[in-house]
């Protein structure tokens, strides 16, 4: 698998470094040695036998939540996140890699890398549903986990903005998650097989609707790299929303859009979003200094909250607090973001966040919760 990562690490090795600003990773962590070039260049020197493949490498290697930022300043376009996943591989076979035993644990108990019955979390906190229709919602996993009124909440202003009832795929307990931990972790034939199985459970049931960007970039582009393209492309929520009318009952000052990476400069998806706010708040949300294409990271893709979550917090906090608070700055008060992940990790840098959806409904963000630490 180096070898086949040949070109992209021996050109960040021999690069001076043009992409180091946008590492969000090494810009909340101030170590060198996670600077994308220096990730590179550490799997290059692995490539070549003169690094081993152990615990060390695979620190610096997960070191990265693949949103991609990097390679917007690339001149070349190297796809550094891509290649930083592919290096992971042999390190999760060399049994080496920590987050890939962990994920790989959680699998095998769980069948989903939260560490939860996800089936009996659905049951509790997704309204009764039929399983097929016109259209069919794919909650995800960390909505379900991590954030308990979610999955609620986008069933609920998707069916008071189409008017009329949805349809919600039941995980279950080999299909309850979209297999993107497997393949962040370096677990890419188990991916494979995890792709197969969800392709299966989703069949016939409509076209599909997810509120978790980074499940709709796993089965929009890694499905069909796999070999299990689903029967139509997956749509985030926002891209329906935008289309609607929801009027809200939002009050105060405009909120403050975060751009998703996996939304965002993954899929492309920038506009829906933000006609969805302006359509429902009737307020155009403020802006970030950074923003779309070139939009910070929230900290939580890519597996690194696994990896490092005191780190990931801190991507998060500077976010929001890069050089001037952003809120300050624009006269927000609650951060917006279209992605239940995003929505977490801002939640623990304890900044007000809330999920689109909620926001459509004039709901106030959760009391935030500040915390560090590791999993």
């Amino acid at each position: 698998m180096l070898e086949q990562i040949a070109e992209q690490t021996s050109l960040c090795a021999a690069c001076p470094k043009m992409c180091r600003h946008a590492c969000p990773v090494s810009n909340a962590e101030r170590r060198e040695t996670v600077t994308p070039a220096l990730k590179m260049t550490a799997v290059d020197l692995a490539r070549r036998g003169r690094l081993p493949l152990d615990e060390e490498l695979a620190g610096v290697v997960h070191a990265c939540t693949s949103c991609g930022a990097c390679s917007q300043f690339c001149k070349l376009g190297n796809n550094v996140a891509q290649a930083l996943v592919d290096a992971r591989v042999p390190l999760a076979h060399a049994g080496v890699s920590r987050v890939a035993r962990q994920v790989a644990e959680r699998m095998d108990r769980f069948g989903n890398p939260t560490g939860a019955d996800l089936s009996k979390l659905h049951r509790q906190r997704v309204p009764a549903r039929p399983e097929r229709g016109a259209l069919v919602l794919w909650p995800g996993c960390t909505a379900l986990r991590r954030l308990p009124e979610h999955a609620s909440d986008v069933v609920a202003a998707l069916e008071r903005a189409l008017g009329h009832a949805l349809a919600v795929v039941p995980p279950d307990s080999e299909s309850a998650c979209c297999g993107y931990p497997l393949w962040a972790a370096g677990l890419h034939e188990r991916f494979a097989v995890q792709a197969r199985l969800v392709t299966q459970h989703l069949k016939d049931r409509g076209a599909l609707l997810t509120s978790d960007p980074g499940c709709a970039w796993t089965f929009n582009v890694l499905y069909p790299q796999f070999g299990s393209p689903l029967q139509q492309p997956a749509r985030h929520v926002s891209q329906v929303l935008a289309g609607v009318v929801l009027p809200s009952t939002w009050k105060g000052p405009a909120p403050l859009y975060h751009d998703p990476c996996h939304l965002g400069r993954h899929l492309g998806v920038y506009d829906d979003p933000r006609a969805a706010l302006l359509r429902g708040l009737n307020v155009e949300p403020r802006e970030f200094t950074w923003n779309r294409a070139v939009s910070e990271c929230c900290g939580g893709g890519g597996l690194y909250p696994h990896a490092n979550r005191a780190g990931a917090v801190a991507v998060a906090r500077r976010r929001v607090q890069h050089e001037v608070d952003e809120r300050q700055r624009t006269g927000a008060e609650t951060v917006v973001t279209a992605c239940p992940g995003c929505e977490l990790m801002f939640s623990r840098a304890g900044v007000p966040a809330l999920d689109l959806a909620r926001a459509l409904l004039g709901k106030t963000s959760p009391a935030p919760r500040t915390e560090g630490g590791t999993r």
